[in-house]
């Protein structure tokens, strides 16, 4: 038994269709997979700048309050994760003049601040102005994170 000529012509115009919706799709597709990668750079950026703070917050933890080197290194702790200043940020166009640092030397606030049995001093330590810089800028723009603030007891002098 022979196909009818209805079927012959049907199955003519659908070849290359599965073609057509496979380009379509994929261009979806491969969207969602670049914005999904550039999300999940930004959330790595922002956790190692979170990460970076806190151990600035913790070295000066340590040290009374004022204590100009201590200051310094914490400053290259929260850029380069290490107190030289060598090697590259820990987050692209983070600089050391986007850290701040107020201690009880620096912000009245921090002094002496009450804990019910005793009083202590608070470091606190602040990044901001971090811009994260997607790869590809057609899925994701570019931002700016929001600060970035740890504030910690700070030995007493």
């Amino acid at each position: 038994m022979r196909p009818m000529p209805c079927k012959r012509v049907k199955l003519r115009r659908q070849r290359g269709i599965a073609a057509v919706e496979f380009a379509l799709i994929s261009v979806l597709l491969s969207t969602l997979l670049m914005a999904g990668s550039e999300f999940g750079r930004a959330v790595f950026q922002y956790n190692t700048l979170a990460k970076s703070v806190r151990a600035a917050a913790r070295h000066l933890s340590q040290f009374p309050p004022g204590h100009e080197a201590a200051i310094a290194q914490a400053r290259l702790l929260a850029v380069y994760a290490s107190t030289t200043d060598t090697g590259t940020a820990v987050v692209p166009g983070l600089t050391t003049g986007m850290v701040a640092i107020c201690d009880a030397s620096n912000c009245d606030a921090n002094k002496r601040q009450s804990t019910g049995q005793t009083r202590v001093n608070l470091v606190t330590v602040t990044v901001s102005g971090v811009r994260f810089v997607p790869v590809a800028s057609w899925v994701l723009p570019a931002f700016t994170f929001d600060s970035v603030s740890v504030t910690m007891p700070q030995g007493l002098a």
